[in-house]
């Protein structure tokens, strides 16, 4: 991710794809299955992707151990490439170190050309959550004639000619560690011992070379015959082996391939990654180790992959949003898997990455709540700074970029970042804000989940310096709570919302607003913020504890005790709880003493006691008491089962049925004697 944004670790997913919504346990240290997309794709069926955001607030370790091959573990941690950037001045520092994990980062702090006067946002609160894709019968991603699947170079001046039959591979993309950057020195790492790189081949260099964001990418790549023609220019009419090995003498298919990646994301280059990584991807050394798969035939290659660099995360990114995939929920990442198989129509793409730079702290536009905000951005920056090449400096998104002419444009937006100066103030764009439809055969599915997390309070701050102090500060306004669904634009995406998963299920074809407009008029190719934009309050009440004091049988007309106590999600009362409870009731006619009220931490402590009067005898009543800031999930209430048969009032009713049932009894008992006597 750019250098300076930290960067977005990819790692190709080497674990089955039905295993790559895995809870972290099924994610660990497993050896890389080789091969496992093998069928060629010739005819597309419908297009057919599902995104997931889920595990929000989770970080985990890469193994150290290099049997694994550089896979996550089941761990949660903090990589060592995060404190290696806090001691560079971009900078990171982490406000929690362990579950939840929340972290302080300046976009603006790497910037070479910072205009005074205009204000900017100082720093963002950002958290973590992990990105699965499940892509098929992907056209952007065909061999065919015409066809360029990107992922994969193409070495064959003429591949465009071509049919490029069947190629697929298993990638991952993450960043190395200091301790491996000596060990591939040495021959001691994976790199040398799996893939073939020889000892003191790989040359780190750079003033700020181990700034923690040197990238790996490495795995496999299968080509038929067709596909070794198209993408690495090969005779395909003998052994697949060893022409793959001439033509690869002394690196030559090496640097021809590392050549085109870096071409293709460097500030000239069709995919640059320039305005989102601020920086090229082949500055300092690139370079890509291919060597034969012992599983390879004649007719079938098999190549193994290893290479080094500073954006090739970036550079995965790009690819993605070209073949037309994840365009809106790009974010920067580490842990990146991709598994990929294409044909001559089209192909299959599964992927997995931990994003970051994405989920900020913010407050719920519509009340007064701490609250995280996922919204529709694109990677692109703002600013690009004045260093970017001529050849970058233009991008679709220049329209929020205040360097463009500085002078005399300069377009801002709100700002919710608790603690900041600017807080609730206009500000400098960061990052582009997207509109955007979900599609037919496109689902989104977010995950909330049920884990206590952190919300940091809104309030101004009097200082925007990133160090401990700042961290400390933050802490002090943070409090535990659930994550709950908060004021969402556009409000239908309530629509979408399962309460019961804590689930947003979004399945196209869904027309959405655009973005919503800026505030300042001055800009209309400026929007406010994305669509959709998904804000997640934090709520440290997680339901209302409702309680009938008297005891029941229960009759219409007469008043009962009723208590409601506000609960967190390990059914300790909230004490410190202000928001407003409503209560209702399905029996008709019921009434309460008071149906709404507003809890005051000082006298109530989260606990408030009312009337009930039900209206109708029922033996199917309910009481639901509902929370006006997040109806949908904060609720509670009595059921049936709860409350009993609501019974009618005994004096009236009860009393002469009785009578006439022992008047008839009696009748009958003195009949049966007078039978008797007779």
């Amino acid at each position: 991710m750019p250098k300076w944004h930290i960067g977005l670790a990819l790692a190709a997913m080497m674990i089955i794809p039905s295993l790559m919504i895995a809870s972290p346990a099924l994610m660990g240290t497993k050896d890389v299955p080789q091969n496992e997309f093998s069928a060629e794709i010739e005819v597309l069926g419908d297009r057919e992707v599902t995104y997931t955001v889920a595990n929000m607030f989770e970080l985990y370790l890469k193994s150290t151990d290099y049997s694994h091959r550089g896979n996550v573990t089941a761990t949660m941690g903090i990589n060592e490439w995060w404190d290696t950037r806090t001691a560079y001045p971009y900078p990171d520092l982490f406000i929690r170190r362990s579950y939840p994990f929340t972290m302080l980062y300046d976009y603006y702090s790497d910037e070479l050309s910072n205009i005074p006067g205009l204000a900017q946002m100082g720093y963002g609160v950002y958290t973590f959550y992990r990105n699965t894709m499940e892509a098929s019968n992907i056209s952007g991603l065909g061999t065919g004639v015409g066809k360029d699947p990107h992922f994969i170079p193409m070495l064959n001046p003429g591949g465009l000619t071509l049919d490029g039959g069947s190629v697929s591979w298993n990638w991952q993309v993450t960043y190395l560690l200091a301790q491996e950057l000596t060990d591939i020195t040495a021959g001691n790492h994976y790199a040398n011992t799996y893939y073939g790189v020889p000892a003191g081949a790989v040359t780190f260099t750079g003033g700020d070379a181990n700034d923690g964001w040197w990238t790996e990418i490495h795995g496999t790549m299968t080509f038929n015959r067709s596909a070794a023609v198209k993408f690495l220019n090969l005779a395909g009419t003998g052994d697949l082996r060893t022409e793959f090995n001439t033509a690869n003498s002394g690196g030559a298919l090496n640097t021809a391939w590392a050549s085109h990646w870096s071409v293709d994301g460097t500030g000239a280059g069709k995919y640059d990654i320039y305005n989102a990584y601020d920086w090229p991807i082949d500055s300092g050394t690139i370079d890509a180790w291919l060597s034969v798969d012992g599983s390879s035939t004649a007719d079938s290659l098999v190549l193994r992959i290893w290479g080094h660099a500073w954006g090739y995360e970036m550079l995965m990114m790009r690819y993605l949003e070209t073949v037309g995939l994840i365009e809106y929920l790009q974010s920067y990442a580490e842990d990146i898997y991709l598994n990929g198989t294409c044909g001559s129509e089209g192909g299959d793409l599964d992927g997995r990455f931990t994003s970051f730079y994405r989920m900020m702290a913010w407050k719920d536009p519509d009340i007064w709540s701490a609250a995280w905000n996922l919204d529709s951005w694109h990677i692109d920056g703002c600013p690009n700074n004045l260093a970017h090449p001529a050849s970058s400096w233009n991008s679709r998104y220049d329209n929020y970029d205040y360097e463009k002419s500085p002078s005399t444009y300069n377009p801002m937006t709100r700002e919710w970042t608790p603690g900041t100066i600017q807080y609730g103030q206009m500000v400098r764009y960061w990052q582009p804000p997207e509109g955007h439809d979900i599609p037919d055969g496109e689902k989104l599915v977010i995950e909330l989940g049920s884990d206590p997390t952190i919300g940091y309070q809104p309030y101004v701050g009097t200082s925007d310096v990133i160090d401990a102090a700042k961290a400390a500060e933050l802490t002090s306004h943070a409090y535990w709570g659930e994550l709950v669904l908060g004021s969402c634009y556009p409000s239908t995406i309530s629509d979408y919302y399962d309460a019961t998963t804590k689930t947003i299920t979004m399945e196209g074809p869904i027309d959405l607003p655009d973005a919503q407009p800026n505030e300042d008029v001055s800009y209309p190719l400026c929007n406010s913020t994305g669509s959709p934009q998904f804000v997640f309050a934090v709520s440290n009440v997680s339901y209302y504890d409702v309680e009938m004091l008297d005891a029941g049988p229960y009759s219409p007309g007469v008043p009962y005790s009723i208590r409601v106590t506000a609960k967190n999600l390990t059914d300790v009362t909230v004490t410190g709880w202000n928001g407003t409870v409503m209560l209702s009731s399905n029996n008709p006619g019921t009434t309460f003493g008071t149906s709404s009220h507003t809890f005051v931490p000082s006298t109530d402590a989260g606990v408030w006691q009312t009337t009930v009067t039900f209206g109708s005898p029922s033996s199917n009543t309910y009481i639901n008491a509902t929370d006006t800031w997040f109806p949908l999930d904060v609720t509670g209430g009595l059921t049936p089962g709860d409350i009993g048969t609501v019974i009618p009032e005994f004096s009236m009713i009860l009393l002469p049925v009785i009578g006439i049932a022992v008047i008839v009894v009696f009748v009958k008992r003195r009949r049966q004697r007078r039978n008797d006597g007779e």
